[in-house]
């Protein structure tokens, strides 16, 4: 039962953010009956080297990867390299823009978005 649960909460999130990871040439998601839902990684693809994949079996772990990629895609046009550590005030808050249409619809997830912000900027 629990499994199930497990998978509802996952195809929940990637039914919010369907159109971020349809749009996206930088990662998948997919379902494997023998493993689970796999998120791949296709950064890799870009240098010759095979794409990563990673099994997600809890909600956050999915929320945090995307949570990542939408991040990533806010420094790469500021090019900021160092990510959220260095991140300036308008780069946090082109994040939020970005991610307030899936706390919408996902509010329970809003709680560890501040945390990922705010742990991830002090280091």
């Amino acid at each position: 039962m629990r499994k199930k649960e497990a998978k509802e909460e996952l195809e929940r999130i990637i039914a919010v953010f369907k159109d971020y990871i349809h749009a996206s040439t930088h990662l998948d998601i997919v379902w494997s009956e023998k493993a689970g839902y796999l998120y791949l990684d296709l950064t890799p693809s870009e240098t010759g080297l095979d794409p990563d994949a990673y099994l997600i079996e809890t909600g956050e772990e999915l929320f945090e990867k995307l949570f990542s990629e939408i991040s990533l895609d806010v420094f790469e046009l500021t090019g900021n390299e160092d990510g959220l550590p260095n991140a300036n005030p308008l780069e946090i808050a082109e994040l939020k823009r970005r991610l307030e249409p899936f706390l919408l619809k996902l509010p329970e997830y809003r709680p560890l978005a501040e945390q990922l912000m705010s742990s991830k900027n002090n280091t």
